[in-house]
């Protein structure tokens, strides 16, 4: 698989980051954005990484074209580009509608199955005295 522009992967899940220009980062207060995009799948990420380009890339030209912004309309500006996934994960939930059964009963034993050696460690862990 080729590389991913501006993603990165931290165990199995990919994120974005994009370094801030240099002139924006003392407005901003940050040298780079940093958000996961939620997923193992690089083509979702793949996807999801060019979407938060793109906002990253209003953020900075939003900047640039005005300079006298306030401290809560860059906050704004801010909590936009890391709620953009977020937004777009709840309206697909939305329109999706519910998880089947069957479906939902896979993940379950899963996740519990998942959880078992962690409830295992911790069990331990509480029982110390």
């Amino acid at each position: 698989m080729a590389p991913i522009a501006n993603v990165v992967l931290r165990g199995r899940t990919f994120h974005f980051r994009r370094r801030i220009p240099a002139g924006l980062q003392p407005k901003l207060r940050l040298t780079e954005m940093v958000r996961s995009l939620g997923t193992s799948d690089a083509r979702t990420a793949k996807l999801r990484a060019c979407q938060l380009y793109v906002a990253s890339e209003n953020i900075f030209s939003t900047l640039n074209a005005t300079p006298m912004l306030t401290d809560a309309q860059l906050a704004r500006l801010v909590q936009d580009f890391y709620g953009l996934i977020l937004d777009q994960e709840n309206q697909g939930r939305l329109t999706r509608g519910a998880i089947p059964n069957d479906i939902r009963e896979r993940r379950v034993a899963q996740y519990e199955t998942m959880a078992a050696p962690q409830a295992v460690v911790f069990g331990s862990l509480i029982a110390c005295p």
